[in-house]
C-alpha cells in the first residue's frame, strides 16, 4: 500500500477541513485515480484540477509508486488544472455567442413583423454603440495600467477582468446580424476593431507581467 500524504493548494470551493489529508492507495494506482479519489475528499470537481509531485504536473498515466519512498510514502499537491478554465471559458463564450444570435434573429423577425426593416436596423445600431461605449470605458482603465499598473496581484486581477469583458464584447459583436445593411455591418466592423485592439493591449501587459495564457 501506498500512503500519500495530499495538499490542497487554492483550489475554488475546497473547504478549509479539505485542505490537507492522507490516502492509502493500492500500488497499481495511477495519478488519474488519485486525482479522482482527492477530488472527492476535497468536494471538487475532478476535470477542474490536477495532481503535482515533486514541484511538477502529474501525467495521467503515471503510477505514485514511481515517485514515492521505499516504504511506500509520498507527497503531492492538488492544484487547479489551468487548462479547465480555459475549456469553461470557450464553453462560456459558444453559449454566449449561440445566446446572442438567437436573441437577435428573434428581435429581428419580430421587429420586421411589426415595424420592418428600419426598427431592426434601429435596434442593431443601438447594440453596437451601448457595447463601443460600454469599452470606451473600460479603456480609460487600460491607459492607467500602462502607464502606472504595478506587477502587482492588484494589476493582474483587473488584467484578467478586462481580457474576460473585451472577450465578452467580441462575442456579443459577433452575435448581432447586419440584416444585410452595410451601414450596420461597417458599424459592427468599426467596434469589434476597437474592442480587439484594447484586448491586444490587455494581452501585451500579461504578457510583460508573465502571465501568458497559462495565467489567464
Amino acid at each position: 500500500m501506498l500512503r500519500i500524504t495530499v495538499d490542497v493548494i487554492a483550489v475554488p470551493g475546497a473547504p478549509l477541513d479539505a485542505r490537507r489529508f492522507v490516502v492509502d492507495a493500492p500500488e497499481d494506482i495511477t495519478f488519474a485515480d488519485l486525482r479522482d479519489i482527492c477530488a472527492t475528499r476535497a468536494r471538487v470537481d475532478a476535470s477542474t484540477v490536477r495532481v503535482h509531485v515533486k514541484g511538477k504536473a502529474s501525467r495521467d498515466d503515471d503510477s505514485p509508486r514511481n515517485h514515492a519512498t521505499r516504504d511506500g510514502r509520498l507527497k503531492v499537491s492538488v492544484m487547479p488544472d489551468p487548462d479547465a478554465r480555459r475549456r469553461a471559458m470557450d464553453e462560456e463564450l459558444r453559449r454566449l455567442r449561440d445566446e446572442q444570435k438567437r436573441k437577435f434573429a428573434e428581435a429581428r423577425n419580430d421587429e420586421r413583423s411589426r415595424d420592418g426593416d428600419a426598427a431592426a436596423k434601429r435596434r442593431a445600431t443601438t447594440a453596437i454603440d451601448d457595447k463601443t461605449r460600454e469599452c470606451e470605458r473600460l479603456s480609460a482603465e487600460v491607459d492607467a495600467l500602462e502607464r502606472f499598473g504595478a506587477d502587482g496581484a492588484r494589476t493582474r486581477e483587473r488584467l484578467r477582468f478586462l481580457s474576460d469583458a473585451f472577450e465578452r464584447a467580441l462575442v456579443h459583436l459577433d452575435g448581432i446580424d447586419s440584416l444585410g445593411d452595410d451601414d450596420v455591418r461597417a458599424a459592427r466592423k468599426r467596434a469589434v476593431r476597437f474592442v480587439d485592439a484594447l484586448a491586444e493591449r490587455v494581452i501585451d501587459m500579461k504578457s510583460r507581467l508573465g502571465e501568458g495564457e497559462a495565467g489567464a
